[in-house]
């Protein structure tokens, strides 16, 4: 039996603390950027982006502490940040606070709705991961590229009625017949489960040349040319590779932490 060379300073002899994330938390541009702090993940900061004009982000009083105001800024944010690869559990958790959003007609003719962030390649086969809005607020959506699953909030309410509210997404990197299991939270509640042509396994893919790395409040309208800002304000963005649970969704909604 002959010996395998290896190098061992190559091997991970201490496990990150809590779970591995990302966070901004908007609470101040430093180098024209919003900081990132994380954990078992490279902390890439937000770069504002993006849109018709190049004023200064701006920021208004949010949940904890400050928040990016999306809309009198007139930036989307870029990341190098590149998001979660392949069938790997996450959770994406923010706050929001807006009105009705535009949407856009893609060449193909279905309608774009408006995203919140989205990472990978685009096309189908799996291969993105693009949190979404329907444009009134009434349903949460998440697109991974050839399939889609929506979630409506019950009694008709809306996430876009001017008012903070808390917005989860949970995919647990299982599939059921084929379907992805995603969960949706709103205001620390999960919605029942929801529907769409959820045929196409998760598959992100964030190293082809195709790939965007995690872009927030952008449209791209496609046949126009332009980009769309998202009339938003942000604020505590959060990227785990766990599918958080449901109590830990709640404690991150009321206390900020993990």
């Amino acid at each position: 039996i002959s010996e395998i060379p290896c190098d061992s300073s190559r091997f991970v002899r201490n496990l990150p603390a809590g779970p591995i994330h990302i966070r901004w938390s908007f609470d101040g541009l430093e180098n024209g950027s919003f900081p990132a702090a994380a954990n078992g993940l490279p902390a890439m900061p937000l770069v504002p982006s993006g849109g018709p004009s190049m004023k200064v982000p701006q920021l208004v009083p949010g949940p904890f502490g400050a928040a990016y105001d999306l809309a009198a800024s007139q930036h989307g944010a870029v990341s190098q940040f590149a998001g979660l690869a392949g069938t790997s559990p996450r959770t994406v958790a923010l706050w929001i606070r807006g009105h009705d959003l535009p949407s856009a007609t893609a060449p193909e003719g279905y309608v774009m709705n408006p995203s919140l962030l989205l990472w990978g390649s685009p096309g189908g086969g799996g291969n993105k991961w693009n949190l979404a809005l329907h444009p009134d607020g009434k349903s949460i959506i998440i697109q991974w590229g050839g399939s889609w699953i929506s979630s409506p909030l019950p009694d008709g309410g809306s996430v876009l009625d001017g008012k903070w509210h808390h917005i989860a997404a949970v995919f647990t990197g299982r599939h059921v017949d084929g379907a992805p299991e995603i969960d949706f939270y709103v205001d620390g509640e999960i919605l029942p489960r929801g529907s769409g042509p959820a045929v196409t396994p998760v598959n992100t893919e964030i190293s082809s040349p195709s790939a965007r790395p995690l872009t927030i409040g952008l449209l791209d309208t496609y046949e126009a040319g332009k980009t769309i800002v998202m009339p938003l304000q942000m604020d505590e963005l959060v990227i785990t590779r766990q599918s958080l649970s449901a109590d830990e969704i709640r404690r991150l909604m009321e206390t900020n932490q993990l």
